[in-house]
């Protein structure tokens, strides 16, 4: 839902914000997790998954596009530097 608002479509690419950024690599992030969760299935004839090394190369990189869009949203909320310019003179 993010990545629609920030693009204003779903087949629409995002801006090249900060925004348009963080919703990108997150839904990328949740489409990495959908590929998990569909290669980590257990098979009912067998007992074992679809694939393991698909199911653990999808985790690691749904949560590293996590962080990605964590660090960029930290980045993004984090105050802008006042110059000392702009600063209130001393008193002594």
């Amino acid at each position: 839902m993010a990545y629609v608002h920030v693009s204003g479509g779903a087949l629409r690419l995002p801006p090249w914000t900060t925004d348009g950024a963080i919703a990108a690599v997150t839904l990328f992030g949740c489409l990495a997790f959908g590929v998990s969760a569909v290669a980590a299935f257990v098979l009912p004839a067998t007992g074992s998954e679809a694939d393991v090394t698909l199911a653990n190369t999808a985790t690691a990189i749904g949560a590293l596009a996590f962080l990605v869009g964590a660090l960029l949203l930290l980045a993004e909320g984090a105050p802008e530097p006042v110059p000392s310019a702009d600063l209130p003179a001393a008193e002594g």
